[in-house]
């Protein structure tokens, strides 16, 4: 027997999620780009399921950044999707399902950024990998003295390593290098060192000190390119062959 109450609550849920993705669509300002990126692998779990395929390269940020947000939503039912969705626009204050004007929404606003900046994660509840992406030099110092290990990779496949290089942190870096168990070629989930990183972003003193450590430059990733391939212009590309 079909669970009229069920379809009704469903069908009203769907509503107000259409008109939630409307309003997004058309007020993109009043948010930030870490809620768009959250809006958007809850977007793309009520509407497509789990996330598929493989993590985009380095070279393609925007839908490297798009696809890990997708794919820490994996496993969500959709309905659970679309509430969660409404719940994050309806925080921002001013969304109304009835006041939105048009249909059901056919596209998404594009998301430009590598790895969001601003976060809801409270200061006592930081890892060392949140101090370097947000270039928190006294913080990360704090937590090098009790990390294990600086090769192990973060829930999004990166070291601290490749973090630093990423940023354009030498000073961190330079106390990473220091590390006894350090890998100087430690490899992220796709097959990219920090030198990787380093070339790819354009920091010449990262990529410098990486060489002086050891960095390998032969090491091709996932995608069949070295750090040479990936280099952002011709002065990271010198330095790379000297």
């Amino acid at each position: 027997m079909i669970d009229m109450d069920f379809i009704e609550e469903e069908s009203e849920l769907e509503g107000t999620f259409n008109a939630a993705t409307k309003y997004v669509e058309e007020n993109v300002k009043n948010f930030t780009q870490e809620q768009l990126l959250e809006l958007y692998a809850w977007y793309k779990q009520s509407t497509a399921g789990d996330c598929e395929g493989n993590r985009p390269g380095i070279l393609q940020m925007a839908k490297r950044a798009k696809w890990d947000a997708w794919n820490r939503v994996k496993g969500t039912q959709r309905e659970a999707a679309l509430e969660k969705y409404v719940e994050i626009v309806r925080k921002n204050g001013n969304f109304s399902p009835s006041e939105v004007s048009g249909s059901k929404s056919k596209s998404w606003v594009s998301v430009s950024t590598q790895k969001p900046e601003d976060d809801d994660i409270q200061d006592e509840d930081k890892t060392i990998y949140d101090h370097v992406q947000q270039k928190n030099f006294e913080k990360f110092v704090e937590a090098l003295e009790n990390f294990e290990d600086v090769n192990i990779l973060d829930e999004t496949g990166l070291s601290v390593l490749h973090w630093a290089a990423d940023r354009g942190q030498s000073e961190m870096l330079r106390l990473l290098l220091k590390r006894p168990e350090v890998n100087v070629n430690v490899l992220d989930e796709d097959g990219q060192t920090p030198l990787h990183y380093a070339a790819f972003c354009g920091h010449p003193k990262c990529a410098e000190m990486l060489l002086d450590a050891g960095a390998d430059t032969s090491i091709k990733d996932d995608q069949d390119q070295t750090c040479h391939d990936v280099a952002c212009d011709d002065n990271i590309r010198f330095l790379l062959t000297k």
